[in-house]
């Protein structure tokens, strides 16, 4: 992975934490709807609960355009990886999800980090699936690449 590149992903959140603990990268935000913590990183919720701090409604796009360039901050670098794809089409739809996708990229790339899109293909809108695979390079990681003791699956594209 290199920075300032945008990438598009399939597989288990497993092998995707795997990935976490793998990265060059010493810093990482994970966005997610999901109740579980991540190996490694700051995470942001994307939930329509209001909570205090650490949380994101799925219909605020605008937001999580904001989050990204605050964890990246002025320095840059680090890894975001949005692992919600499917929940935020539901409450906005495709056309709209990748047009914030395209801004959260962009902001992301000026500020020298890199994006992952986790994607499950089963349940992904066909139309936004196809405009990933246009926009973004293709994440493949075996268990080759991640070691013997850290195999557990692999991350495909």
């Amino acid at each position: 992975m290199e920075r300032g590149l945008g990438y598009v992903a399939t597989g288990s959140t497993d092998t995707a934490a795997t990935l976490l603990r793998t990265s060059p990268w010493g810093r990482s935000l994970w966005i997610t709807e999901r109740a579980w913590t991540p190996p490694a990183g700051d995470v942001l919720r994307v939930t329509t609960i209001p909570r205090v701090g650490g949380t994101v409604d799925p219909k605020r796009l605008g937001d999580l355009r904001a989050a990204a360039a605050a964890f990246l901050g002025k320095d840059g670098g680090g890894l975001v990886v949005l692992d919600c794809l499917e929940y935020l089409v539901l409450h906005n739809g495709p056309d709209r999800v990748a047009r914030a996708l395209a801004d959260i990229h962009d902001e992301i790339s000026t500020r020298g980090g890199t994006l992952v899109v986790l994607i499950d293909p089963r349940s992904a809108n066909p139309r936004l699936a196809a405009w990933l695979a246009r926009e973004f390079d293709p994440l493949s990681v075996s268990a080759a690449d991640l070691g013997p003791a850290r195999a557990g699956g692999a991350l495909t594209a």
